[in-house]
C-alpha cells in the first residue's frame, strides 16, 4: 500500500493539472504521467479511496469532502479535533 504523503501528493498533482473535483480516470492517468490500465494506477486510485480522498467508479474518481480538504491545504478541518478544557 502507498503511504498517505505519497497519496496525497499525487492527488495534488493531478487536481493542479484536471481542477476539477470529479475526474475522468483517463485525464487523471494522462495528468500523472501513467498508463491508466497500468496496476501502479490502479493501487493509487485505491489508496486514494482508501484514505476517503476519493470515491470511485464509472471511470471516475470523485473528491470527498476530505479530499477537498486536503486540496485546499486545510489540516484536520475546522475544529482541529483537540480537546477543550
Amino acid at each position: 500500500m502507498f503511504d498517505l504523503d505519497f497519496v496525497v501528493d499525487k492527488l495534488r498533482k493531478a487536481y493542479e493539472v484536471i481542477r476539477e473535483y470529479e475526474m475522468d480516470r483517463g485525464v487523471v492517468a494522462s495528468a500523472l504521467g501513467r498508463s491508466e490500465k497500468g496496476g501502479s494506477f490502479t493501487y493509487l486510485l485505491g489508496a486514494w479511496e482508501d484514505y476517503g480522498l476519493t470515491e470511485n467508479g464509472e471511470g471516475k474518481a470523485v473528491l470527498t469532502e476530505l479530499g477537498k480538504q486536503v486540496i485546499a491545504g486545510e489540516e484536520g478541518g475546522e475544529s482541529g479535533g483537540g480537546a477543550e478544557r
